[in-house]
């Protein structure tokens, strides 16, 4: 894997393991890392030094519970841009947009495969952006994912024989339209909240994931702790 850079965003040390189950669980989770990346911004709440001795985790480690993983449906308010630091409990902002995500297993081709959706509207109920992305069910590799903004759609195919992932339509400055993943097989980054609750979260947990971002094309070692 070429050097990557460190994605240090994920940082929570829970109290006790989530409970998969749960959307609520879930939805709390993911808030938790919004404000902590938030805090980290504003300086109020500085993100401790990344542990340098966290132990590797592969896609494949043992230690990924895909199974535990159930349907959900939950809707979050998102609030305005520029706010600064994480909410205080019972504090309101005004809602700039509302995002539904959703989980379904299903089957491909044969295949056991997770799908992410999420749509995005504002608050009079005009669609700002919908899609989703297939996981595989066992691994949580992603396979495909689609994404619709402004009118325009991208489509994108990842590989893990030729470890190549192709855009559609290609990049306007990029004339080739499939790129280099990596040398070893990496989760989406896109899709934290689905991978986070398959780990095995315990207090002084902590690992380094490899990860991408398939829209931006850049990989990283998330810290989950």
């Amino acid at each position: 894997m070429s050097t990557p850079r460190t994605f240090p965003i994920f940082t929570a040390t829970p109290a006790r393991p989530p409970a998969p189950r749960s959307p609520r669980v879930l939805a709390l989770g993911m808030l938790l890392v919004l404000g902590i990346a938030g805090g980290a911004a504003g300086q109020e709440h500085p993100v401790p030094p990344l542990p340098h001795d966290a132990p590797v985790m592969l896609v494949g480690d043992p230690g990924f519970r895909p199974e535990r993983l159930e349907p959900f449906t939950a809707t979050f308010a998102m609030g305005p841009m520029g706010k600064s630091g994480p909410m205080a409990f019972g504090e309101r902002v005004d809602a700039r947009a509302h995002q539904t995500l959703s989980l379904e297993r299903t089957t491909r081709d044969g295949r056991a495969v997770l799908i992410r959706h999420f749509t995005t509207r504002r608050p009079d109920g005009a669609q700002m952006g919908t899609g989703q992305i297939t996981l595989d069910a066992e691994t949580l590799l992603p396979l495909a994912s689609q994404i619709t903004q402004g009118g325009t759609t991208r489509s994108f195919d990842y590989d893990w024989t030729a470890f190549v992932v192709t855009q559609s339509p290609a990049p306007a400055d990029d004339s080739i339209p499939a790129r280099e993943l990596t040398d070893l097989r990496v989760l989406e980054a896109g899709v934290h909240d689905i991978w986070m609750a398959a780990l095995p979260l315990r207090e002084g947990f902590s690992a380094r994931i490899p990860v991408m971002m398939a829209g931006g094309g850049g990989k990283y070692w998330a810290v989950p702790r």
